[in-house]
């Protein structure tokens, strides 16, 4: 792989040694982000599969129809529409 890269070549250029470069400066994290839950399943309609014994239910999309993935839900961010489907906000 040295001769294939043309390392040689380089090392020429730079009188025997492979040139070295200063690291980049990675950028800032940002502070705080909003939790995934919110905006994964933020307004859309999904079925209620049941509810946990810790009070959560358990909802699902389908995924590949809505984007809403098997999730434990708080009752208090889900409202009733039909039977057997709730929108959560």
């Amino acid at each position: 792989m040295y001769h294939k890269r043309g390392l040689w070549a380089i090392k020429a250029k730079n009188g025997g040694v492979l040139p070295r470069h200063e690291p980049k400066v990675k950028a800032e994290a940002p502070i705080q982000k909003a939790p995934k839950f919110y905006l994964l399943i933020q307004g859309k309609e999904s079925c209620v599969l049941k509810q946990l014994p810790s009070g959560f239910l358990l909802v699902n999309g389908p995924f590949k129809i809505n984007g809403v993935p098997l999730r434990r839900v708080n009752q208090a961010y889900v409202i009733g529409t039909q039977e057997g489907r709730r929108r959560v906000l």
